[in-house]
């Protein structure tokens, strides 16, 4: 019989973007590889099992210009930043043009240069790019490949208009090599030295047999 690991489903974390740069939220330390089928690259191809990423709830992120995130790359580092669902909530006949969520998004560096820009995206502009998330040409985004060093996204509304409660959207922001290492590293290193542990108390515990397999 042969036993299949069922992949962990990827972190979500809550949005608290800064309103500007100095302020913005920080996306290190929540890097991880499980599963989404959201997350993608140009191409469509689902990277969420081999780039590290992190996916920003910003459906209720509330009112600002704009939106700002920071993260920082340990090494030279393929970076995919994919705004998902922000257009979810069309209304065909256009009697409610505020709720529609059209994001404008800007990758810059740690002097606050524009090195990358984009407004409107797949499905209808090239390949459907970020997967399954991006179900909408408003939603924007961005893959790049960055030096070692601490980037800002800024995420606006295309019309310049304050984001208002029901303009939300998600950020789905891969690295592949984030600072720091995906908490899930972490956690097995961690396993594997309490095993470590396990095992040298036993073999100290052998002779009094008060150490039973596990």
């Amino acid at each position: 019989m042969v036993f299949m690991a069922v992949p962990a489903r990827a972190l979500v974390i809550d949005a608290n973007p800064g309103a500007d740069y100095s302020s913005a939220q920080a996306l290190n330390g929540w890097f991880d590889l499980g599963f989404s089928a959201d997350i993608g690259d140009e191409t469509g191809l689902n990277t969420s099992l081999s780039i590290p990423h992190v996916t920003v709830d910003a459906s209720q992120a509330g009112y600002g210009l704009t939106h700002w995130y920071s993260f920082e790359v340990a090494k030279t580092s393929t970076v995919i930043l994919d705004v998902d669902y922000g257009a979810e909530y069309v209304v065909e006949d256009e009697s409610h043009p505020d709720d529609i969520t059209d994001t404008f998004m800007s990758l810059l560096d740690w002097d606050r240069n524009t090195l990358a820009e984009n407004d409107d995206h797949s499905p209808i502009f090239g390949p459907v790019a970020g997967a399954g998330g991006s179900i909408h040409h408003y939603d924007s985004f961005i893959q790049a490949l960055l030096d070692p060093g601490r980037y800002y996204v800024a995420i606006r509304q295309f019309n310049s208009a304050p984001f208002q409660a029901q303009n939300g959207y998600v950020l789905q922001a891969s690295v592949t090599h984030p600072v720091p290492e995906p908490p899930a590293a972490f956690l097995l290193l961690i396993a594997l030295g309490g095993l470590w542990v396990r095992r040298r108390n036993c073999r100290q515990a052998h002779q009094t047999g008060t150490c039973a397999p596990k």
